[in-house]
């Protein structure tokens, strides 16, 4: 596998990010909704921890991680609404 992404290009890791894509959106975040009584009703529940470790690289596993990370972003700003705005830019995943 890791000779498949042994160069730093954004298609190596955007494949990589469609097989575990499904993963991220259902298992990624705990959102909570806290009412005006300070009750709390959890809305999701994160399920898993996402490690990458690049052996030959820490370039590669700090560009995967960060791909990662904005696409739970991306998630968690479409939960909230916040991903509608006109001006907000795409984060390019």
């Amino acid at each position: 596998m890791n000779n498949d992404y042994k160069e730093l290009k954004h298609e190596n890791i955007s494949k990589l990010l469609d097989q575990v894509g499904p993963f991220l959106h259902e298992k990624s975040y705990t959102d909570l909704l806290v009412g005006e009584n300070e009750s709390v009703q959890v809305l999701s529940r994160q399920k898993m921890v996402l490690r990458t470790n690049c052996v030959d690289s820490i370039d590669r596993t700090n560009y995967a991680q960060s791909v990662f990370a904005r696409s739970i972003l991306k998630l968690q700003l479409a939960a909230i609404g916040l991903d509608k705005k006109p001006d907000v830019r795409s984060l390019g995943v």
